[in-house]
């Protein structure tokens, strides 16, 4: 049954009656919290009840579909929306648009699932949690690989969020971010792959990282202390060699640049293999610092080819907590070795803070960056 209580009646100003009604509406919705899914008057319904033409009707009820407290169905009508069963504020202080806005941000997120699901996922579920108590509405704009194109830009002029949220985004959805900035929704990201974009970014301090890494290898007596990373041209390959210089540093050991192993870009198996053998049998080191799970992986690979066990032969460290593909590499559903861990929940935090910098028209930090977390495991044993 349709709602027929809002206020109509009084007369509405010359000026303005579009945003008169949509304050109307949100307190009515606020007042009495109908169900989510609740049938409204219709346009030509209110048009009549307001004498208000049915484009002022119209444009009201574009800015509460895009706030989220009404859904337009076509040839069906108007739906009281999800914000409605999220807002904290109260319809008897008769409160103001601005002030109904402000206590719910809708952030739609990109985020590509093929790749890094332990990233994704676990900063997708931080933002979950947040949801509640930070009174968010979070849409998940597009999960795939390849979703870049054309059809984000159409989703995402059609939600019309407060905020997107890239999260570990990748070169290809420089596009979307272009798009969103043409129709004046701004953007978060993770990473750093589009910091030349100028979107303000939450990273891993991937420096203190790696060099807490290699100090908690020194401690345990290794002093052959190497560090192998895909040879990417990514800002976090080196801000953690740089992290490695400055624990082995610390540490008062040579950084000898002998100790580093650049696996080759589009490395396979067949040419990994080579390389890594070449790597251990000429420069011996006792403990690696591996950068990255890929890395680590490969490193597993070789592990149970050339019957190194790790940590009996070789101890050690590596970024990102993808525990999954260690164990299965490894060939240990018990391996769970020791990780310098992303700051996955005080990124997504860090990313709602950024979001209501944003949406209320302040400019956050550039860069922040968050500390790593040392996990212990498995994968280190003292000399």
């Amino acid at each position: 049954m349709a709602i027929e209580s809002i206020e109509l009646d009084t007369p509405f100003p010359s000026r303005n009656a579009a945003g008169v009604l949509s304050q109307r509406i949100v307190r009515y919705l606020c007042d009495t919290r109908p169900a989510v899914g609740s049938l409204l008057l219709t346009d030509a319904d209110l048009a009549s009840r307001s004498r208000l033409s049915h484009s002022t009707v119209r444009r009201a009820l574009r800015v509460l579909h895009k706030d989220g407290w009404i859904e337009r169905r076509p040839g069906y009508g108007s739906l009281v929306g999800p914000r409605v069963a999220l807002s904290t504020v109260s319809g008897e202080a008769h409160a103001s648009m601005h002030e109904v806005k402000s206590s719910l941000l809708r952030i739609a997120v990109v985020a590509a699932f093929s790749r890094n699901d332990w990233y994704v996922s676990g900063v997708l579920d931080a933002l979950d949690m947040l949801a509640a108590d930070r009174n968010l509405n979070i849409e998940l704009l597009s999960a795939r690989e390849g979703g870049t194109g054309e059809d984000l830009g159409r989703r995402l002029a059609q939600s019309k969020p407060d905020v997107m949220a890239l999260i570990a985004p990748r070169l290809p959805q420089a596009r979307i971010v272009i798009e969103a900035a043409r129709i004046g929704i701004p953007a978060v990201a993770t990473g750093t792959s589009l910091e030349a974009l100028n979107v303000p970014v939450v990273c891993e301090d991937s420096v203190q990282g790696a060099a807490d890494a290699v100090e908690r290898l020194a401690r345990e007596g290794h002093r052959r202390i190497g560090y192998i990373s895909y040879a990417v041209t990514s800002k976090w390959v080196f801000t953690r060699r740089e992290g490695w210089l400055l624990g082995m540093n610390r540490a008062g050991l040579e950084a000898d640049e002998n100790l580093v192993c650049w696996i080759p870009e589009f490395a396979n198996e067949t040419t990994v293999q080579p390389c890594l053998s070449a790597y251990f049998k000429n420069h011996r080191p006792t403990a690696v610092v591996c950068a990255s799970s890929p890395a680590m992986q490969r490193l597993g690979d070789y592990c149970k080819r050339s019957a190194m066990k790790v940590p009996d032969d070789l101890s050690v460290v590596t970024f990102d907590q993808d525990y999954a593909s260690y164990q299965a590499r490894f060939g240990n559903s018990d391996f769970k070795p020791d990780v310098v861990a992303l700051p996955l929940k005080n990124m997504a935090l860090s990313i709602v803070d950024i979001a209501r910098q944003l949406a209320d028209g302040n400019l956050p930090e550039r860069q922040t960056d968050l500390p790593c977390e040392l996990r212990p495991g498995v994968s280190v044993r003292r000399l």
